[in-house]
């Protein structure tokens, strides 16, 4: 959703259809045009029912201040996803007068989708949207680096729809909450972003491929995991995108087994800084993969002759170096 912003003029009236009382404040106007769309189409009585479902985009606000997020919170009964990634001024409070409104029905909200990525949250914040927010899908929390295994391990209870989780540069995340994840979204996980979560070890990878046979999206960056045990992972999941930039003992042979169990799924692969491929592994997997189209060889010593030449024999296939 693109977000557009632009200063409403003093004669506009707020969400609720009231004229704002401080007429001074130019901060306050500042808002996204999206939401006066919604207002008009968007009953403000408690009473009446909600039917309607729309997407909010305020990525990259820095104006989101309380009196906004007070009138935003009538939106959420209506709200399918919500993105307030890169909001850098957000922190837990601004989180519980969004989610303030106690007088909603139902007392639980339809969110489906919630983006808080870069952003100041904590715990608290995550606990308040899993018990809230039941059919959560998808939750991005990427660079969020006050978030633990407390909140996460909540979301994983509570949110059994959960389908894609990104926990990316989030040092705090361990396999204590991930094995939980597993264990409760089963089926239904299908995304799991754990780039930069150095606490992430093969524990981890154990418990995905028990529990969770549809997972197709799977970034393991700098992690704590070996090779060893992610091979044991392969025959068990079907992987359409793999990062496994800069994990230990990424090989030819892992490469081999790879293009082996994964040969009808895989359309894009991370194997940078994975010293120990050769041209040998990236050719077996480039020529066996039936749907890739995105390999990236960062850091990687095959000779640019030679990528040169996959890129002759697999013309379709992007390659990054």
């Amino acid at each position: 959703m693109k977000r557009i912003y632009q200063l409403t003029i003093p004669q506009s009236y707020d969400i609720v259809g009231s004229p704002p009382s401080d007429l001074e404040d130019t901060n306050y106007y500042e808002r996204p045009t999206k939401l006066r769309k919604l207002s008009s189409a968007i009953s403000t009585d408690d009473e009446a029912p909600h039917t309607s479902s729309v997407d909010l985009d305020l990525s990259g606000s820095c104006n989101l201040k309380p009196k906004l997020l007070s009138e935003l919170s009538s939106l959420l009964p209506n709200l399918r996803s919500l993105n307030l990634s890169c909001c850098n001024y957000l922190t837990d409070e601004d989180i519980f007068i969004l989610f303030s409104r106690t007088n909603t029905t139902p007392s639980t909200y339809s969110l489906e989708r919630v983006d808080l990525s870069h952003t100041q949250i904590t715990d608290e914040s995550i606990k308040l949207i899993a018990l809230k927010c039941p059919q959560l899908s998808s939750l991005n929390l990427k660079g969020c680096l006050h978030i633990t295994d407390i909140s996460l391990s909540l979301v994983a209870q509570y949110c059994k729809d959960l389908s894609h989780l990104i926990v990316a540069d989030c040092g705090q995340i361990s396999d204590i909450s991930i094995q939980l994840v597993a264990q409760e979204t089963k089926h239904r996980l299908v995304l799991l972003d754990l780039n930069e979560c150095t606490r992430i070890t093969d524990k981890s990878l154990g418990y995905l491929g028990y529990y969770c046979p549809n997972l197709s999206y799977l970034r393991l960056k700098n992690t704590s995991v070996t090779s060893a045990v992610l091979a044991k992972l392969l025959p068990r999941v079907r992987l359409s995108e793999l990062n496994v930039q800069g994990v230990a003992g990424i090989d030819d042979s892992f490469l081999f087994l790879l293009s082996r169990f994964q040969q009808a799924n895989l359309k894009c692969l991370d194997v940078s800084f994975c010293y120990r491929v050769s041209s040998e592994g990236v050719d077996k997997v480039v020529s066996e993969a039936d749907l890739l189209c995105e390999v990236s060889l960062f850091g990687l010593s095959i000779p640019h002759l030679e990528v040169l030449r996959l890129q002759r024999l697999h013309p379709l296939i992007s390659f990054f170096v």
